[in-house]
């Protein structure tokens, strides 16, 4: 026998909260949502509860309805604090104002009104992507970081050149089979530790 909830939680393509806009906005945008395979997990309004309420659901996606009276970038630098996932914005008249805002906050995509449901799913899936891209070098960046502190500690205490003490690395990371950025957290936390304070 099949478990049908289960079925529906791996054909989702993504979960998506919808912030601010009226609530027929808000409906029009998850219809769109569900008829392309998504799954609203919240609707709610443009303010500090709803950003809070975004960020307990960690959606895959949030959609930013604006208003015509929008005059703040701070929802945009709170989502991008706060949720940690890409955003995109719907609106009908988009400013110099309102495109750099978006761009400083890290606005993934933008939607024009009238929305098509097509445009969205394809905007979605291109943002997640690109998300996930983005998430993925900055984690490399911070690892690389972490890596060259490490090999810096090793160089220092043991007296080894740049090679060396990345070979140790490695090999370490290769004998405890876990990755390179972990075995160097692990040597920054042992070399603080030994430092004199």
């Amino acid at each position: 026998m099949r478990d049908h909830r289960r079925v529906r939680e791996q054909e989702v393509s993504w979960r998506v909260a919808v912030v601010g806009g009226t609530p027929p906005e808000r409906a029009f945008v998850g219809a769109a949502v569900s008829r392309h395979g998504g799954v609203v997990t919240l609707e709610t309004t443009a303010t500090e509860e709803g950003l809070k309420e975004a960020a307990r659901e960690q959606p895959d996606v949030v959609v930013v309805v604006l208003v015509s009276s929008w005059h703040s970038g701070s929802m945009l630098y709170g989502l991008r604090d706060e949720v940690h996932c890409p955003v995109v914005l719907l609106t009908g008249e988009p400013t110099r104002r309102l495109l750099r805002e978006a761009r400083e906050a890290g606005v993934m995509a933008f939607l024009i009104q009238p929305l098509r449901p097509l445009q969205l799913a394809v905007t979605l899936d291109l943002a997640v992507a690109r998300y996930r891209e983005a998430d993925l070098l900055r984690q490399r960046l911070a690892d690389r970081k972490v890596i060259e502190r490490a090999k810096g500690i090793i160089m220092a205490q043991q007296g080894l050149t740049e090679e060396q003490a990345f070979s140790r690395l490695r090999r370490s990371a290769m004998d405890a089979q876990r990755s390179l950025a972990e075995i160097a957290s692990a040597v920054l936390v042992a070399g603080i530790a030994a430092s004199p304070i």
